[in-house]
Parts: structure tokens; sequence; C-alpha cells
């Protein structure tokens, strides 16, 4: 009965499954009178419990080939090729495997037209065997006033694909080991499923920015300011449901605001950064509002204990995420290994939650304020 049911259909049977059913075919009369009979037949449909699997399993291949080409001491060239590989796997939300192949090339030029003006452009095409083919261009204008200081104007666009969920759900659950069992079966096909329309469309992103960035040598301190404006067009906005999944490309969002950001170099060893940010939104759907904090920033101290050493220890706060204050506290500390022609980093972090808040929506709140996790990277 479900199967056969539109999406209004389906909101119909969850709010009364006993009336009759809008525009039903004669195949779902018949099944909606079956399913009336059983349901009220006494004792039918006992209580029962039973065991579900939500694994998933995600894997990704990334190979990019770069090449920079200075055709003289005012023009630089940058041009490049990358193939990634994405794959999922999961017997609830994908009913078995799910693949995309992206393909991408890229070009950049970097042009001293003059002594003061800096020109920069480019763009990035991609081929996404499941969402098609995309061109993302990038323009700046520079205009140094010395070599330390300078004014930019930016304008940008990029894509966002719909991950193989969004595009290729086929999302339903095998219910194993029910107990009592129902009809003599211990396992059970849960009635509800949802699918995928494989039709959704990349999200377009455009941004605009006017910045200034400087450097003072004698303190040894540098900073950068800029304003700007994004938006997010054919954007995808959902919460998933089981019982409604209709995905589409009907939202918007914007951002503005203004940015700034500084960093000292108090000594040979010690470097001081701090940030802020003022972002205001507009957003065409609710699930989309008041996910950035209007106002946020952090103080940071990174220290090089000698060639091998280091550590960085960073307050940040924001106000107002999804109408919660964040204060985080992160430590790190991390040493290089030189193997050969190769290096390894080890790395140690620590985040501690300051205050009793959740760090975005209120369902991501944890019982423990403490999070430790350790990385090793290795540069051949």
């Amino acid at each position: 009965m479900w199967r056969t049911s539109s999406a209004a259909q389906r909101n119909e049977l969850i709010n009364n499954p006993f009336k009759p059913i809008s525009n039903a075919s004669p195949e779902q009369i018949n099944l909606q009178n079956w399913l009336r009979n059983e349901l009220l037949q006494p004792g039918y449909l006992p209580h029962s419990c039973g065991l579900i699997n939500e694994n998933s399993r995600e894997s990704r291949f990334d190979l990019e080939l770069q090449d920079t080409y200075s055709v003289s001491e005012q023009l630089r060239l940058i041009n490049g090729l990358s193939y990634r590989y994405d794959q999922a796997r999961s017997a609830s939300f994908l009913n078995g495997r799910e693949r995309k192949d992206i393909i991408r090339a890229f070009s950049q030029f970097e042009w001293y037209a003059s002594e003061h003006w800096l020109l920069q452009g480019g763009g990035m095409f991609e081929h996404d065997s499941s969402n098609g083919d995309s061109f993302s261009p990038r323009f700046a204008v520079n205009y140094l006033i010395t070599p330390a200081h300078g004014f930019r104007a930016v304008y940008s666009e990029a894509v966002r694909s719909p991950d193989m969920f969004e595009n290729h759900a086929d999302w339903r659950y095998r219910v194993k080991d029910l107990r009592p069992a129902i009809a003599q079966n211990s396992n059970a096909d849960f009635f509800i499923s949802a699918q995928g329309n494989g039709n959704l469309a990349q999200e377009k992103i455009r941004a605009y920015e006017l910045g200034y960035n400087g450097y003072f040598a004698v303190p040894k301190l540098s900073f950068d300011i800029k304003v700007f404006d994004e938006k997010i067009t054919q954007m995808i906005s959902h919460r998933p449901s089981l019982a409604s999944f209709n995905l589409n490309n009907n939202d918007h969002l914007k951002f503005y605001g203004s940015e700034f950001e500084g960093n000292w170099q108090a000594t040979e060893k010690d470097r001081l950064r701090i940030s802020y940010a003022y972002i205001q939104e507009q957003a065409s759907n609710l699930l989309d509002q008041n996910v950035t904090p209007a106002h946020s920033g952090s103080l940071a101290w990174l220290r090089k204990w000698n060639s091998d050493w280091s550590s960085s220890l960073m307050f940040f706060a924001a106000e107002q995420l999804n109408q919660n204050d964040l204060q985080l506290l992160s430590a790190r500390l991390s040493r290089q290994l030189r193997l050969g022609d190769s290096q390894l980093q080890l790395a140690v972090s620590l985040q501690k939650a300051l205050n009793n808040q959740p760090i975005g929506r209120t369902n991501n709140k944890d019982s423990s304020h403490d999070t430790a996790y350790a990385t090793v990277q290795l540069e051949f």
C-alpha cells in the first residue's frame, strides 16, 4: 500500500489509515480495505521489537596533478587535473552500493600588470558522473599600495553536488530477531521506505568580496579585513525522514558580513592569532536559519619549541549558534619526524567545552565535554 501511494496519499495514511485516501486506484482501494480489516481484527499486530542495521561505510580515492609555470617575472600559470572516486555502502540507506567518479581540470593565472596592479583569474571544469558538468570561475583584482599592503576585489562561483544519499537513496529497513514473532516470522520488512528521485541539480554558490591586507615588518604584525556577500541557490534543504523524503532544489540561503584576522610574531618561537567574524543570514527554509552565529571569534597561541616539537592553544567563542552560545578550548601538540626524504607528523589534540551547550543543534549534545583524538600524516 505504501509503495503504491503518492506523497500526499502517504500523509493521509499516516494521519488516518482507516479513512479512504483520495484519488485511489482500484488496486489501492482493495489494499486499503484489506489493511483496514486486518487492523481491526482482535489481537492483530502485537507489540514487537527487533534489530535494524543502520551501518554505512564510505571510501574515497583522490589523485591530483598540478603544474606551476612561470612565463616571466610578471606572469605565472597554474594548471592541473584531478580524479576522485567515491563509494558508499549501506544495506538500509542505499540498499547496497553507490559510486561516482569526478574528473576536474583547473587553470589559474597571476599577472603583475604593473607595480601596483595584480590580476588573478581562472576556473575549474568538473564532470560528475551523477550530476553532469559544471564550470566555476574566479577573478580577483588587487591594488598594491606597497608590496606589503593592498586592497582586493574578488568574484567567484562554486557548486555543491548532491551526495549519493540525497540523489540515490533507497532507504528501507529489514527488521531481524522480532520478539514476539509476527505471523511466525522473526524477520520482516518495515512497511515504510523512501527513494531518491535521482534528479537533483547542483547547488550554485556565488560570492563577492572586498578586502584589505597588510604587514608591518617591525612588530611582525599582519592582518586581513574583508566584507563579503555569498548566496547559495538551488539549495537542497532537508532533515532526513523516512516517512517524508521529498528533496528538491527550491531553497536559497544568503550570507553577508565581515571578518578580521590578525597575526603577531611575538618572539622567534611564539605567534599570537586573533580572529573575529560578524555574519548575517537570510534563509528561505526554516531548517537553514540560525546555522551561523552572528558574532564569533578566536584567540590562539602557537609555539614552535624546536625543529621537531610545536604546540597550539586556542579559545573559540560563538554567540547564538542555533540559539546556543558556544565556548571551546583546544590544545594540540605535534612532532615532526624525518624519514629520509619523507616527513612524518604525529599529533594529539584535546578539545574541551567550557559551557554546557551543544555544538550546533541540540541533538548534538554529548554528556562528555572533552574530546581527544590523534592524527598521523606522512609527506613524501
